[in-house]
């Protein structure tokens, strides 16, 4: 009986133990109580005593002065290897190790190499990958229907910052003599680093009906030809007239 309560008060509380301390403790329980028959009742209080030891000195060593702020298992700030368990939201914080040379990764009692956990800072080389790609995305800004009245002030805005952007252009609002003003602003473009894309020579206006909707798409092969060339002879043109 008394070997059995024994047992019993080691199977309960052993896991609490970092797994050094739970070695050393079984491997003392099994010496005394099988070879040098110690009384069961002897080795239980000392294991009690050597529990409440070890849990002092764990507990001071990874400073747990807080209460658990939820059941579940939790990071050590101080510790790789170490993590806590909660039994319920306010309770001590129980101390739990991984083997050695291993690391917790969560979110129950995993544990893994350190190359693939992120502890104290560091990052896994999935996560560093994918912060590295994020470090390379890129945002597109691209302005349609233009040239027109907002364009400079667009412009100035970009230039200040040192954007390059994209600009859609309609090719019938920088034909003529009367368009030099939108045609410098074609060339101010090129000359800062932006990008030209078409948007049509008229902007579907000949598809223009007198109900809705309107400017809209009809057929492809009737629309296309208001695209590419069409639309670039009229930028070009205006370009070369603007210098």
């Amino acid at each position: 009986l008394d070997q059995f309560a024994l047992l019993l008060v080691v199977q309960t509380s052993v896991e609490h133990l970092p797994n050094l301390h739970a070695k050393i403790l079984h491997n003392t329980m099994v010496c005394c109580l099988h070879r040098i028959k110690v009384p069961a009742v002897l080795v239980c209080s000392v294991y009690i005593l050597y529990y409440l030891v070890s849990i002092y000195q764990v507990n001071a060593k990874y400073k747990l002065t807080d209460k658990c702020p939820d059941v579940g298992y939790f990071r050590n700030p101080d510790s790789c290897q170490t993590y806590f368990f909660c039994k319920s939201q306010g309770s001590e914080p129980e101390p739990r190790s991984c083997p050695e040379n291993l690391e917790w990764k969560g979110p129950e009692t995993d544990c893994g190499p350190p190359e693939t956990v992120q502890c104290g800072g560091k990052q896994n080389p999935q996560e560093k990958k994918e912060e590295e790609n994020m470090k390379s995305v890129y945002l597109y800004l691209t302005f349609d229907d233009g040239p027109n009245p907002g364009t400079p002030n667009t412009l100035d805005v970009l230039k200040k910052f040192g954007i390059s952007a994209t600009f859609f252009v309609i090719g019938q609002r920088v034909e003529g003599d009367s368009k030099a003003a939108d045609s410098k602003m074609m060339v101010r473009m090129v000359e800062e680093g932006h990008v030209i894309g078409d948007h049509s020579y008229d902007h579907m206006k000949h598809n223009f009906d007198t109900a809705p909707p309107w400017n809209v798409y009809r057929g492809v092969n009737d629309d296309l030809q208001w695209f590419g060339q069409k639309n670039i002879n009229a930028v070009n043109q205006s370009m070369i007239k603007a210098g």
